[in-house]
């Protein structure tokens, strides 16, 4: 598959948010191919990318959609324009139910081309992306210059991917000890799964949560320097450009690092979360920090002055 220059692309997705950003780059390139994409996804996904990318989002709860997966031969064109490819994260043709989806596929779209993609890091996944061109055409820009704080996400889609909340306040009171200004946020996930003396600590900590995908892109768009575990906060961070340090522990970044212009992954050497130490995450962000300055001239002034 050459980039789709003008062509009519379709790309279904159905993962969790981390999962979904990490297809940005190749939106990107598509859009940078003059393709006209439409990315149909969880209707909060779909809308976080048309807003941040220009495609054309579809919530997947739509009759339509989910009416992929009966019978086969029951699913006609409808009123949804065609494609000339469509691309899916969604299924393929590996049991019944998932031939039964491609077939409906291409009998609702009109298309015969579908290239189905497996998880990140496998070799359908990678082909796509040499040939989509995704590094030369799926990049985005560093987002320097901008004067709000440091933005620290305090939550993680597992537990075991969650750095200690005592060692996320003890970063926030280092940075503020240099005069950085700090938002600890976290969204709903872990405001359900906190228990009654995470939340008070959180609450200590200035922590606030962020509920809707809207407010997370908002909270995250302008800050000096973002840090989160591998979460999809840490995934959009860095493709909205903003100098991103990423916390791994149990999971392998050669796999689930995410793709940014400005990108410092930090791995705890036990691989565990509770191993990973203040000292080398500060570091990461104070030199992100420190590049960001240097990036607007010889005579910006720090952010906080």
């Amino acid at each position: 598959m050459s980039p789709p220059t003008g062509e009519r692309v379709v790309v279904f997705h159905a993962g969790a948010l981390g999962d979904f950003v990490m297809i940005w780059p190749l939106l990107r390139a598509l859009l940078a191919a003059r393709a006209e994409v439409r990315i149909i996804a969880p209707a909060g996904h779909a809308a976080l990318a048309e807003r941040e990318l220009g495609v054309r989002g579809i919530g997947s709860e739509r009759a339509w959609v989910t009416g992929l997966w009966r019978e086969e031969g029951r699913v006609q064109p409808g009123n949804e324009p065609g494609a000339d490819l469509v691309i899916s994260f969604v299924a393929d043709d590996g049991d019944e139910a998932g031939r039964r989806w491609c077939a409906n596929v291409r009998r609702a779209l009109g298309c015969d081309r579908l290239v189905c993609v497996g998880p990140p890091g496998s070799e359908g996944r990678l082909r796509l992306w040499r040939e989509a061109e995704v590094s030369r055409l799926g990049g985005v820009a560093r987002q320097d210059g901008c004067d709000g704080p440091a933005v620290l996400h305090a939550g993680a889609g597992a537990r075991e991917k969650m750095w200690p909340l005592e060692q996320w306040g003890a970063l926030a009171d280092r940075l503020r000890g240099v005069g950085w200004a700090v938002s600890i946020i976290a969204g709903a996930v872990e405001e359900e799964r906190f228990r009654g003396d995470d939340h008070e600590q959180f609450a200590a900590m200035g922590g606030r949560f962020v509920r809707s995908l809207d407010g997370l892109a908002a909270a995250i768009r302008l800050a000096r320097v973002y840090a989160g575990a591998d979460s999809g906060p840490t995934h959009l961070a860095a493709q909205l450009g903003v100098p991103t340090v990423a916390l791994f522990g149990p999971t392998d970044p050669g796999v689930w690092a995410p793709s940014g212009p400005v990108v410092r992954v930090v791995r705890s050497a036990d691989g565990t979360m509770a191993g990973l130490d203040v000292e080398p995450v500060l570091r990461e962000a104070l030199t992100l920090e420190r590049g960001a300055r240097s990036a607007r001239g010889p005579h910006a002034q720090p952010n906080n002055a």
